[in-house]
């Protein structure tokens, strides 16, 4: 058996266009994130009361409010035990899903 000499070559990545790296928001992501912050605003907690609460960084939940990261489950119980509400109450119904899934992007 031979080993090769020259070093393995890593393929390069493509060098990312304009814009690319920002993350899309996805509308089931968007409404979870929306939940969210209604909860929190009604128990009258700011992003950095709640941050310290699940403990997270201020900056990703403001990610995850603005559907922008995808929250876990984990930190979905987290929240709910910060902010005194079940799980269910920060997950949008179906039919919230269906009309949102039916909008087209970039109309409001």
């Amino acid at each position: 058996m031979t080993i090769p000499l020259s070093p393995v070559r890593k393929k390069r990545r493509p060098t990312p266009s304009k814009g690319a790296g920002r993350r899309e928001q996805l509308p089931l992501l968007l409404l979870i994130g929306q939940r969210i912050k209604a909860v929190r605003l009604k128990r009258g907690l700011s992003q950095d009361d709640l941050a310290i609460g699940i403990p997270a960084d201020r900056s990703h939940l403001a990610l995850i409010e603005t559907g922008r990261v995808s929250v876990t489950a984990i930190t979905l119980y987290k929240l709910a035990f910060a902010l005194d509400c079940e799980v269910s109450s920060l997950l949008p119904s179906r039919e919230e899903v269906r009309k949102a899934l039916r909008k087209k992007p970039g109309a409001d």
